[in-house]
């Protein structure tokens, strides 16, 4: 009896053979498959076991056809089934082509195909129908799983072929505007009113911000909300499509693919038009995290262009009066008010947040507290009528106000008065208070106060750019701009008599500008003020008075040379002086990160001239739960540094502690010069005169142990902080600096007598650390655990060789193999597997750790 099986296999067997094509190939071949063709039942069940098993061997034997005989008949074959086969599983064979090792020429032509499928519009479409057909019996958690795997292969697609390819092969998929186009536009083609479609739409959309697209996704899905509204028309299918999809984005990718949108949007509306559909939402994406995000960007993130604080505030509001129900409303603004208003708020009039931070900041600051009164507050409370209470802003407006006044620079102040009228003005006074303007300041404008300023006005069709005097330029406006032109104006065609050119007079010069440090700070950091000792320089640093400003400014910059220039001095004051490197910010500076740089070298000598001290305040404060990150991350590049000077910079023949001088060497044993001359000037060479390497003492070996355990017993804390909880990506950057840094204190402790337990303990800690969710912790562990292998002398591994074995063998070239496979060899079991991890670095890592392993392995068995 014939089947769909039986024939698919006969042909099959036919072209394995190369004999000539039959037509029933192609009638295979094609999608769907017509059963008129064939002159026997086929079943719908033989039509899935045919899709889901027989078709990939179908295709991959026309591949194999065509390499072997490239004839016309066999190219044809190939177009035909490139155009018409199914095109899920005609995609999943070129990608499991792709990875394969093959030679250039046929990874040349299953480039050309790739290429061919992705950017032709109609195949991707049809891939994504493929991808979101859902049979009756199956139910939507069967799919979701999937449907996630396959969005990261469209997502990670560029990234694949420039790991495979090595730089070998072209692309198009290398281009990041047209790829995103292809794949973003091929959701377009046809909406489907299906859920399983908008997932995908909205997983792929986070899979190709996560993968250095999301500023070409950003402008094309503004691009289309933008012509949604240009048609008046909210019920566009395509404005439909994306605002339902982004219900469905990821919170791992919610940030790299809504900031470029907030940052690139010409006006709120577009991106309250993209968020509708979340407010009703109960799907992966909730106005929670909505919220989260927008609290993430005002608290912890920088934006020099102000336009994304209007867009944040200004498309809440847009949802909340036309989108929100009427029974959700009064709650979500409340909550709004609660979590981003009113900190923001707070924040703003904090007297910390105002002596620590810059004035670019304090500017963004304000500029966020006051678009959320002109672009969310005052639309609610006209439209909604919903408020905050007067008593609860009214104390902090004025503490505010007074923090701002009591600071000692002038832009600090400014920006207090200008801010400090307008939201005066906007409470809700009486007319008494009104009418005799009870807050008015006097004073002179400045680039902060624009800044500040335009956000004082509310935003309007034709005023959607905000104009901001400091915003960053465009590249490539800048690139044209300066190429070929001269930067000076244009001569002006009017003078009067005294402004006539004198043809006897010479044109003056500009003085050359000394290189290095800014003139302002050279001017405060000059030799006439500079403290001469170190106490003086501690207490300079110290002082609290605004008319010290330039004093401590001299101290910071003066720091580390003090420091090396009196040891003693500093080790006599190493917990003063640490406290204020670590804890006490720099005063306000023209150029504080030359400042910021001074502090840290001040606190790197300090632990050069006095390690164990150091290494004993700066380990405890780093494990003390009121030390922030930036103190933390701080801390741990200042051990860094630390150790690479303690591990490279001694000499032997330098007097220090750690290293003999060269001074005790009796006279009676050192030849006189005049013998040396004259033995120099008798003495015949036959080859050029080579001059030995100075010998280098690893200081950092004896206080090794000091830095490298307490800081390696804060890392259960930090990797439990850094799985869950708001500030959970803050934990994983630190945890991530903090394992490199160790594997760093490795490094520099060779020949120490601690290094065998160092060792021990960092590949003991890889099985918790691995199982990390960021991959960033992962590439840390893997770095870690390459600077263990590749640095541990071949002495400590022959004393030790447990330490890679996970027991006590001696190796020989005969038993080498099978301990590489053993299940008690830990170490390349554990770099095979990171091999299949999911981030393409991490698989590079390990690769290359792996690798590394076998030599090492190759040479103790050499030995």
């Amino acid at each position: 009896m014939a089947s769909l099986k039986l024939l698919t296999d006969s042909l099959l067997v036919e072209l394995k053979q190369n004999r000539t094509i039959p037509e029933t190939v192609k009638h295979l071949l094609h999608y769907p498959v017509d059963v008129s063709k064939f002159n026997f039942t086929i079943q719908n069940e033989d039509l899935q076991d045919f899709y889901s098993f027989d078709l990939y061997r179908l295709i991959q034997c026309v591949f194999s056809f065509y390499r072997k005989d490239i004839t016309t008949e066999a190219h044809v074959l190939m177009q035909y089934t490139v155009q018409m086969a199914k095109a899920d599983v005609f995609f999943q064979y070129l990608l499991d082509q792709f990875v394969q090792d093959a030679e250039i020429d046929y990874l040349t032509y299953i480039t050309a195909q790739l290429d061919a499928f992705v950017f032709n519009t109609d195949r991707l479409h049809s891939l994504f129908d493929c991808w979101c057909a859902l049979s009756p019996e199956q139910n939507t958690s069967v799919i979701v799983p999937s449907l996630e795997q396959r969005a990261r292969s469209i997502g990670t697609l560029a990234t694949l072929f420039a790991n495979v390819s090595r730089g070998r092969l072209d692309s198009k998929l290398l281009d990041r505007k047209r790829f995103t186009l292809a794949v973003l536009s091929a959701f377009e083609t046809t909406v489907l009113d299906n859920e399983t479609y908008f997932q995908l739409c909205g997983l792929i959309l986070g899979q190709l911000a996560l993968n250095g697209c999301s500023s070409e996704s950003a402008v094309y899905v503004l691009s289309c909300a933008e012509r949604s509204l240009a048609l008046q028309s909210t019920t566009d299918a395509t404005s439909f499509l994306w605002s339902t999809a982004f219900c469905y984005i990821k919170d791992s990718c919610l940030e790299m693919c809504l900031q470029p949108i907030l940052f690139s949007s010409r006006h709120p509306r577009l991106v309250g038009l993209l968020l509708s559909k979340v407010v009703t939402s109960t799907k992966s994406l909730t106005i929670a995290s909505i919220l989260r995000l927008f609290r993430r960007l005002i608290f912890m993130r920088y934006f020099p262009r102000g336009q994304i604080l209007r867009n944040m505030f200004g498309s809440l509001a847009e949802v909340f009066i036309h989108q929100c129900p009427k029974s959700k409303v009064t709650a979500m603004v409340h909550k709004v008010n609660e979590e981003l208003g009113l900190p923001t708020l707070r924040l703003w009039a904090d007297i910390t947040a105002i002596q620590s931070t810059s004035v670019e900041q304090r500017v963004y600051v304000s500029q966020a507290l006051a678009s959320w009164f002109t672009d969310f507050y005052n639309p609610v409370v006209s439209v909604l009528g919903i408020k905050v209470s007067q008593s609860v802003m009214l104390p902090d407006i004025l503490s505010g106000i007074s923090n701002h006044l009591s600071s000692p620079r002038i832009e600090i102040r400014t920006i207090g008065m200008s801010v400090g009228e307008f939201l005066v003005g906007r409470l809700d006074l009486s007319a008494e208070l009104k009418t005799t303007e009870c807050l008015k300041f006097s004073y002179e404008e400045t680039d902060y106060t624009k800044q500040i300023k335009t956000f004082f006005t509310e935003l309007t069709s034709d005023s959607a750019e905000v104009k901001d005097a400091h915003a960053v330029p465009n590249n490539e406006h800048v690139s044209l701009s300066c190429a070929g032109e001269d930067l000076a104006g244009p001569p002006t065609t009017y003078a009067d008599s005294d402004d006539d050119p004198d043809p006897d007079e010479s044109p003056l010069e500009p003085l050359p500008q000394r290189p290095g440090i800014p003139k302002a700070v050279a001017s405060i950091l000059s030799s006439s003020a500079k403290p001469r000792y170190l106490r003086e320089c501690l207490y300079g640093m110290l002082s609290t008075k605004p008319e010290d400003n330039h004093m401590r400014v001299a101290c910071f910059g003066a720091a580390a040379d003090l420091i090396y220039s009196h040891p003693q001095s500093a080790k006599e004051l190493v917990i003063d002086l640490a406290r204020v490197f670590v804890h006490i910010e720099p005063p306000a500076c023209p150029d504080e990160s030359r400042l910021l740089t001074c502090r840290h070298e001040a606190l790197v000598a300090l632990g050069v001239v006095a390690p164990k001290e150091c290494a004993r305040y700066l380990t405890n404060e780093f494990c003390q739960p009121s030390c922030s990150l930036a103190q933390r991350q701080n801390i741990i590049a200042a051990v860094a540094d630390i150790a690479c000077h303690l591990s490279s910079n001694q000499l032997i023949g330098q007097p220090n502690e750690f290293v003999t001088s060269l001074s005790s060497i009796k006279k009676d044993t050192i030849i006189p010069l005049s013998t040396t001359s004259t033995l120099a000037c008798k003495t015949r060479r036959l080859c050029s005169k080579t001059t030995d390497k100075p010998q280098i003492v690893n200081a950092f070996s004896a206080v090794a142990g000091d830095f490298f355990f307490p800081l390696l017993r804060s890392i259960p804390q930090l990797f439990s902080s850094s799985k869950s909880g708001i500030f959970a990506h803050q934990d994983a950057s630190l945890l991530g600096s903090l394992i490199a840094t160790l594997a760093t204190l490795y490094a520099c402790s060779r020949f120490s007598p601690c290094q065998s337990r160092m060792a021990s303990e960092l590949i003991e800690l890889i099985p918790l650390l691995y199982r990390h969710s960021e991959p960033a912790v992962r590439r840390a562990v893997l770095i870690a655990m390459g600077t263990v292998i590749s640095t541990t002398p071949s002495s400590l591994l022959n004393a030790n060789p447990h330490l890679f074995l996970g027991r006590s063998l001696v190796l020989d070239s005969t038993s080498r193999v099978d301990h590489l496979n053993s299940p008690d060899f830990f170490i390349p079991n554990w770099l095979k597997h990171a091999t299949a991890d999911e981030d393409s670095e991490c698989q590079l890592l390990a690769r290359v750790g792996l690798s590394a392993f076998v030599e090492r392995v190759e040479d103790l068995s050499s030995v």
